[in-house]
């Protein structure tokens, strides 16, 4: 299987997807998301879009901002934090979240971030095997949730 890794403003037409996926996952606001992603760029906020034969199969954002900081201003501190790593239902399973997530290392190295951050309460062990460190646990949202960091030394 073959996966290619496009920032949205490449793929502008799946947009419309993004935001219905993100709605069926986590109840986000469709119009909402369009608007936001319509805005990204090169830089932060970003999001990648996976393709396996031409088909969008997988998705990630890198942000400064994510609703954690809402509720838990101490972390607003740290920049660039991976959210909303959303695979499509056929292909979870398979190791396309594995591929996003070694796609965002190379990426961010390239851009100079030698480190980033996510918050989980469902995928802890995913990230664990891709190299992230758990910093802290937390009760978010009524959830035991990891907040973790990526170190991107080397990742060329």
């Amino acid at each position: 299987m073959k996966i290619h890794f496009k920032n949205i403003i490449e793929c502008q037409e799946t947009i419309p997807l993004i935001a219905r996926w993100y709605f069926e996952g986590w109840g986000f606001d469709i119009s909402q998301t369009s608007v936001k992603l319509n805005q990204y760029t090169h830089s932060i906020p970003l999001q990648i879009v996976g393709f396996v034969d031409e088909e969008p199969v997988v998705t990630a954002g890198i942000y400064n901002e994510v609703n954690l900081l809402r509720f838990e201003p101490q972390y607003k501190k740290y920049q660039s934090w991976l959210s909303l790593l959303y695979t499509i239902p056929s292909m979870r399973s398979r190791g396309i979240r594995g591929l996003m997530l070694d796609y965002m290392d190379r990426l961010l190295f390239k851009m100079n971030i030698s480190q980033y951050y996510l918050y989980t309460n469902t995928a802890e062990q995913l990230y664990l095997r891709k190299g992230w460190v758990e910093l802290e646990r937390i009760i978010y949202q009524n959830k035991d949730t990891v907040f973790m960091i990526k170190e991107l030394a080397g990742k060329s």
